[in-house]
């Protein structure tokens, strides 16, 4: 992101002429792509499969804890 935020702020408010306004721009442009990648990751839902594997082994290992600590 921050290629957004600050390289391309630099060419266009500089290197352009659009000055503050074109860094205004820019960083609009940087707040839309990081909403855009955050309602994509949202909607993939990757992150919650993630999560239920891990709860998923993480209650296996207590399971066994529980086990073993029978046993003794």
């Amino acid at each position: 992101m921050w290629l957004i935020a600050t390289l391309l702020s630099y060419m266009v408010g500089v290197h352009l002429g659009y000055g503050l306004i074109g860094v205004y721009w820019c960083m609009i442009a940087d707040e839309y792509v990081r909403g855009f990648i955050a309602l994509f990751r949202w909607r993939r839902k990757k992150y919650l499969k993630l999560a239920e594997q891990k709860v998923e082994s993480s209650n296996r290992v207590m399971k066994t804890i529980g086990q073993i600590s029978e046993q003794l």
